[in-house]
């Protein structure tokens, strides 16, 4: 691979690398007195969603101030009880904040439109915006014809750093916090099975 021609000489080089760092630092010290969410929401609705959702806050937790979104099945008859999810978000969702990461598996995963999919009469290749083989596919929809998807209840908790450096000294409470806190609000509060 050669190398472009005016950065053959060790000077130039340095010099083009000085200036590309210069210029980064303050882009990035321009960027934090902008108005703009660096990390926006996308927006709900992108695709049909079977899932109502809820916000739970709590303002003290063992790791501080705590969110989880609560997704529910929109329409299910009176008394029916459903398998409780708690799903816990990535690192993206994290570098968003405890307010707006929280909204992960609503927003960014779209768990609403999968549900959304999971009860149509036949599932169809958009479920996976076509990302998936058609040998693939039938197995899915003969797993379903078997057995069909009755819908869950899902709750979304912020999740903190837990691959940082000091992850471990906060990890077990934030567990802890999630059996209970968490499921035992979600067995009294929402229409899921109170066993595992």
């Amino acid at each position: 691979m050669s190398t472009p021609r005016g950065l053959r000489s060790p000077t130039r080089v340095l010099a083009f690398l000085g200036l590309a760092l210069l210029l980064g630092g303050r882009l990035a010290a321009l960027a934090q007195h902008l108005p703009v969410d660096p990390f926006p929401l996308p927006p709900l609705g992108r695709r049909p969603s079977s899932l109502h959702a809820t916000v739970w806050d709590f303002a003290t937790s063992p790791v501080g101030p705590m969110r989880a979104v609560v997704l529910v099945p929109a329409h299910h008859p009176p008394g029916e009880r459903f398998p409780l999810v708690i799903a816990l978000h990535g690192y993206g969702e994290f570098l968003r904040g405890v307010d707006r990461g929280a909204w992960g598996w609503a927003t960014d995963y779209e768990l609403g439109a999968s549900d959304a999919e999971l009860r149509r009469p036949r599932l169809r290749s958009e479920a996976f915006l076509g990302f998936v083989s058609p040998a693939r596919l039938a197995r899915l929809r003969d797993g379903l014809a078997a057995h069909p998807y009755r819908g869950c209840v899902v709750v979304c908790p912020f999740t903190p750093d837990v691959l940082g450096a000091d992850a471990g000294s906060f990890i077990d409470t934030y567990a802890d916090w999630i059996a209970r806190t968490l499921v035992p609000r979600a067995r009294r509060e929402l229409p899921v099975l109170t066993t595992r």
